[in-house]
């Protein structure tokens, strides 16, 4: 069941962590924006400038390489779980 959990979890975490359009219709304060609705605010500030845009896109990946990287183990014993025959 491990493998299953890890997955479930992996994919469950990168789907509320790219959700946009709840938090950019519900989030009012600049303070309180998710990642992906602060990547649109700082691509409608810096328009030519792409040191801003680079850094948030970097900050915005590095917690799901994280994640990935922890349950990478799980995910690809989830995989090739059917894969070898006994």
């Amino acid at each position: 069941m491990r493998p299953a959990i890890a997955t479930i979890a992996l994919i469950t975490f990168i789907g509320s962590w790219n959700d946009f359009v709840l938090p950019s219709i519900v989030l009012n304060s600049t303070d309180l924006f998710t990642i992906p609705v602060g990547m649109t605010v700082v691509n409608a500030l810096y328009r030519v400038e792409h040191a801003p845009k680079i850094l948030v896109i970097v900050i915005g990946i590095l917690p799901i390489i994280a994640l990935f990287i922890a349950c990478s183990k799980q995910v690809i014993r989830g995989l090739t779980a059917g894969s070898v025959k006994g």
